[in-house]
């Protein structure tokens, strides 16, 4: 950053120090908030006061905001792209995230997220735990003021001394639960909260390898592509983040690589809306982006179209239709200024035995405040 902008030193000092501080911050994690007692909220406090002071600084400017202290246009622009399409983000979210990469706190698990996932699987399932796959719950069903159990879409009923919703928080409490179940609008505020936009997802398998590339960068296409819908404004996609999996040998045969390119999206509704009602434009134009993803990636590396042996697109609906997950939303409440480090309900206060757990319970969610 000072070889490309030496007369920004206050700003990049300032920044890299933030990074470097959060080496000695420990996060309070050792227990959930909602069994603290008031000496627990003491001793917290005092244990972290450094964290709370460093925390209430940098909450509350973007980053956006933060970017404006650089006088150097290019450094600007770079620094925005660190967290593309996201300057309205907490600059503390990249602080953080930084910080713990920078002790090696912070990274990616080998294997992806189906390996991190078959860890707690497997201790479920060496506890006595069972799993029943391919089935849809459609009712937390309830007795009174408790939730007993749940139904699936087949009919099958399975009784719970405690019910954990970790799906969609939105689709568990206006679809599961009945409509008798009194929610208060201001502790789940799903029509104010900001969140974390939809994406647009091509993914590539290509037999090829791409040595001494990195593996995540932003790029823009080579041709922007407008995408007309039918109830708004046209979308316009000028720029995608390319993941080239090259680091994880386990996500690709030998020889060949994985690649994934993602175009943030606030047009959720329409995607959802051109796939159920105009399936032929709907496939059409998913083949039109991922064509123009390929090309793109072949001015880059060259040897790229050949070398695909498959490829997939997904849009908003793949992800709505996948998980019901509210707006499209793929992280969940976004690290605003005002919601970050705010503490979301895991609990309605009128029915018993019912919790929420996952990415909604947690601004920006990410697996460490799941």
């Amino acid at each position: 950053m000072l070889r490309i902008a030496p007369e920004d030193r206050s700003a990049i000092d300032e920044f890299t120090k933030a990074i470097k501080k959060t080496a000695r911050i420990s996060l309070p994690y050792q227990k959930a908030p909602e069994l603290f007692t008031i000496a627990d909220y003491i001793i917290m406090l005092l244990k972290n006061l450094p964290f709370m002071l460093f925390f209430l600084k940098w909450k509350k400017i973007t980053i956006k905001e933060f970017s404006n202290k650089f006088t150097n246009p290019t450094l600007r622009q770079m620094f925005l792209a660190i967290f593309p399409h996201h300057h309205h983000f907490s600059v503390f979210s990249i602080i953080m995230t930084l910080g713990w990469m920078n002790i090696r706190s912070g990274g990616y698990p080998i294997g992806g997220s189906e390996k991190f996932n078959d860890v707690l699987v497997n201790r479920y399932l060496a506890l006595g735990g069972q799993i029943k796959n391919n089935a849809e719950v459609e009712q937390i069903v309830m007795d009174k003021n408790r939730a007993i159990g749940v139904k699936t879409s087949v009919g099958n009923f399975y009784f719970a001394d405690k019910v954990v919703s970790a799906m969609d928080l939105q689709f568990a409490i206006k679809k599961l639960l009945p409509p008798s179940v009194c929610c208060p609008q201001k502790s789940f505020n799903f029509d104010t909260y900001a969140v974390f936009p939809s994406l647009i997802q091509v993914s590539f398998g290509c037999k090829r390898e791409f040595e001494g590339v990195s593996h995540k960068f932003q790029m823009p296409l080579i041709n922007k592509l407008r995408i007309e819908h039918l109830s708004s404004t046209p979308e316009e996609l000028e720029d995608m983040m390319v993941r080239i999996c090259n680091f994880d040998k386990t996500l690709a045969p030998e020889g060949c690589t994985s690649v994934v390119a993602q175009f943030r999206t606030w047009h959720y509704q329409q995607w959802v809306d051109l796939r159920e009602n105009h399936r032929e434009q709907y496939d059409s134009l998913k083949i039109r982006i991922a064509d123009e993803v390929a090309a793109t990636l072949e001015k880059r590396f060259g040897n790229f179209c050949d070398s695909i042996e498959l490829y997939d697109v997904a849009t908003p609906a793949t992800y709505i239709r996948y998980t019901n997950i509210f707006k499209g939303s793929y992280q969940g409440w976004a690290p605003v200024p005002s919601l970050i480090g705010k503490t979301h309900p895991k609990q309605i206060k009128s029915v018993k035995n019912l919790y929420f757990a996952g990415q909604w319970v947690w601004s920006a969610g990410g697996l460490p405040g799941v």
